[in-house]
């Protein structure tokens, strides 16, 4: 039986996204480890379905377009009522694997590291020199911090970091331990529907004691088409309202219950200041709506923070910390500062800003 299930959820893969539609599914087929493909299609109204058939590949057709977080739980679901696997990839459609062995190398990773639930790999830019993400950090504000965007890929260091979360469009999963933490079949948050879930489900790794991971060795291409605009209303909604969602599942948490609730004033503050209405209705509905998972776990996620007159100054002026936060985009954390760290796994700036 086949250790691996790559999952490649699609949304009119074809209309948008041309010949790198072809790419995309092509990639997945010639990595060098046994593995079973999935395409998921979301519902798509253009000729997607009609092209996938054209490849030896599994096919899971919904009967809407259910988003990245329904399309992936309900794909996961189907497949393991009739089949197991020890590890999932999942890849979006608008991304095309270049190194043929890196889910070779991941799964070995796996199989050594037993602290390690989630790991993807640098992502890059399609002229693939440039990088695109090699995953992020999450500070007290929940945003996320994008690590080497822009760099060329000869500049990240031969080196593993662990992060707070792994960007969804191409990172591997460890099922048993998905299991063992409550977080299986459906992976994701179901509520969230679009943006932040890949947030949401490293903080609940970390808050369970299992860790994110980023291996310093190429991936592929990451073309970011983009389903949903990130300037449009939708996309601006849910990113507001999915993190307040966040905030929510952990700040009762003491010592830090305080210094959540004073951040989170800080973000209604500068949306209310700019009069970002969908991103001030995406704050209200994420205090008052229901989500489904709760973070039952041990430990907070693994977080930056400043300290909590840091905090109070943040309320006026915001400079400072993202001079902090450019520190950050360029970071690692090793074991050394897991270990270092008072409160699991909260990682003060200052800890990191000296090295």
């Amino acid at each position: 039986m086949k250790k691996v299930a790559i999952l490649i959820l699609n949304y009119n893969g074809y209309k948008k996204l041309g010949s790198y539609f072809f790419r995309c599914i092509e990639s997945a087929k010639n990595i060098k480890y046994p593995a079973d493909i999935y395409l998921i299609d979301n519902a798509s109204t253009d000729k997607s379905i009609d092209i996938i058939e054209r490849f030896d590949v599994n096919l899971i057709s919904h009967d809407k377009n259910y988003g990245f977080v329904g399309g992936f739980n309900l794909a996961i679901k189907k497949i393991f009522q009739y089949k197991m696997y020890e590890f999932l990839v999942l890849m979006n459609n608008d991304y095309i694997i270049t190194n043929n062995e890196c889910v070779s190398d991941m799964i070995n990773f796996f199989d050594k590291n037993k602290k390690v639930i989630s790991l993807q790999c640098i992502n890059s830019k399609e002229n693939k020199k440039d990088i695109s993400d090699v995953s992020g950090f999450i500070d007290i504000y929940f945003n996320p911090i994008i690590r080497f965007a822009g760099y060329k890929i000869f500049e990240y260091p031969d080196k593993l970091s662990y992060v707070s979360f792994n960007v969804g469009a191409f990172f591997a999963l460890d099922v048993k331990k998905l299991v063992s933490i409550g977080r299986f079949p459906q992976v994701f948050e179901p509520y969230y529907y679009w943006d932040a879930e890949d947030l949401e489900v490293g903080f609940s790794f970390w808050s369970n004691g299992y860790y994110c991971a980023v291996l310093p060795i190429e991936g592929g291409i990451h073309l970011e088409e983009g389903t949903l605009k990130r300037k449009s209303f939708s996309r601006q909604y849910l990113i507001s309202r999915n993190r307040v969602f966040c905030h929510r599942k952990i700040w009762k948490k003491k010592p830090l219950n305080s210094s959540l609730k004073v951040s989170l004033l800080r973000n209604l503050f500068f949306e209310l200041k700019f009069k970002r209405k969908e991103r001030i209705r995406g704050i209200f509905d994420g205090l008052t709506k229901d989500f489904f998972y709760k973070f039952n776990g041990e430990y907070y996620p693994l977080l930056i923070t400043p300290d909590f007159k840091d905090i109070l100054n943040h309320l006026l002026v915001m400079r400072r910390w993202m001079k902090q936060i450019e520190i950050l985009s360029t970071s690692f954390i090793t074991d050394n500062e897991i270990k270092e760290s008072n409160l699991p796994f909260l990682i003060n700036i200052k800890r990191i800003a000296k090295k």
